[in-house]
């Protein structure tokens, strides 16, 4: 769980990828060239933004179709009623049938957010558009595969939150081999 700043900012500034909601495919981007034509401004949305999230759990994924509900209502208990939270979901050029899954399951869900890269780009860059793209000032990163539980985020918070250290920004669980 990392604090990335008091202000938490939507701008896709500065990101290596152009970050769209909903089911459009994204890939990098280039820096501007001379003779460019300059950027549109982004449309105006009729409806006023959703009231920022404490919480944004990042969840990168590549080919987990069959999985990606599961985890969703996994994360949804461990945060239903602690918090208030949004989860971001990041596929990364997935092709086995993850990318229209996850359109559906965000049309009856509006925590759920999501993120496409176009080509594959490997966890680190979808963990960089997830974060680049959260809302909250808090973030959770976990594997689309399962391997990390849900249910240990509270855990963390609750750490956060009995710290006494004024200039707290990041909260780490550690994996252990109980077997």
């Amino acid at each position: 769980m990392v604090q990335v700043g008091a202000q938490p900012q939507n701008s896709a500034q500065g990101a290596h990828f152009s970050m769209t909601e909903a089911d459009t495919p994204i890939a990098p981007r280039r820096a501007n060239q001379a003779g460019d034509a300059p950027a549109l401004p982004a449309p105006a949305l009729s409806a006023p933004a959703p009231p920022v999230p404490v919480l944004t759990v990042v969840v990168p994924v590549h080919d987990e179709a069959g999985n990606l509900a599961f985890l969703i209502s996994e994360i949804e208990a461990a945060l239903a009623g602690r918090t208030s939270f949004e989860i971001v979901y990041v596929d990364d050029g997935s092709a086995d049938g993850s990318a229209a899954e996850l359109a559906g399951l965000r049309r009856g869900n509006p925590r759920l957010r999501v993120l496409r890269h176009r080509d594959r780009s490997g966890q680190s860059a979808a963990l960089w558009t997830g974060v680049a793209a959260a809302r909250a000032a808090w973030i959770v990163t976990l594997d689309g595969d399962g391997q990390n539980d849900p249910a240990d985020i509270p855990a963390l918070l609750e750490a956060r939150d009995k710290s006494k250290a004024s200039n707290l920004w990041m909260v780490a669980g550690v994996r252990r081999d109980l077997g």
